[in-house]
């Protein structure tokens, strides 16, 4: 059942505004007359104006549609550093997804969430809790201001190729941008390969 009003009940419910009781108000009900035209005139933009609203609320969220992708790569200044503003509008779409998710990262498991939107599995840990620990820190001070993500693909910066030769593009590039604009800016970043 929609809640929106039909154009007679919009009609009806604007006449149940005007005044009772004079001669000049009584014609709000006789139809075919000047004054029930034009509530029934009224009535039609406003059933009009109520529809494109619903069409609005409807399509507002990207989630939904792309109706609004430009708005949305507007408001979220795309593009930018990480998002280029570039590929088709399901691509154009996730990109405007992960800057919004990106808004309120907090902690490991959001780094994980916000990767995850790009089909990405990683692990997202402190320096002294990783497998890198402590060969790879000169001190325990550097290792607990050091983030370690170990993405679950293998490195995106090795030399793949197949014939006819063709190269592959760095698919964690956009990640790693989010992800160092988004680490506290005390700490250091490490991204490791499995």
């Amino acid at each position: 059942m929609s809640d929106r009003l039909t154009l007679e009940q919009t009609r009806v419910s604007l006449a149940a505004y005007i005044p009772k009781g004079a001669k000049v108000w009584g014609a709000v009900h006789l139809v075919g007359s000047v004054f029930f035209l034009l509530l029934r005139g009224l009535s039609r933009e406003l059933v009009r104006v109520e529809k494109a609203i619903q069409l609005y609320r409807q399509h507002q969220i990207p989630d939904v549609t792309v109706l609004y992708l430009e708005e949305w790569e507007k408001a979220l200044g795309i593009p930018d550093d990480c998002f280029l503003k570039t590929g088709d509008e399901i691509e154009r779409l996730r990109d405007v997804k992960a800057k919004l998710a990106s808004l309120g990262i907090q902690s490991a498991n959001d780094f994980v969430e916000l990767a995850a939107l790009f089909g990405f599995v990683v692990t997202v840990e402190g320096g002294i809790g990783s497998v890198l620990y402590p060969g790879s820190f000169s001190s325990d001070k550097e290792a607990r201001n050091t983030i370690v993500v170990t993405f679950d693909v293998v490195d995106p910066n090795a030399f793949p190729y197949t014939f006819p030769f063709t190269f592959e593009q760095n698919q964690t590039a956009i990640v790693e941008c989010l992800f160092a604009k988004l680490k506290p800016i005390t700490n250091d970043l490490i991204f490791v390969y499995v």
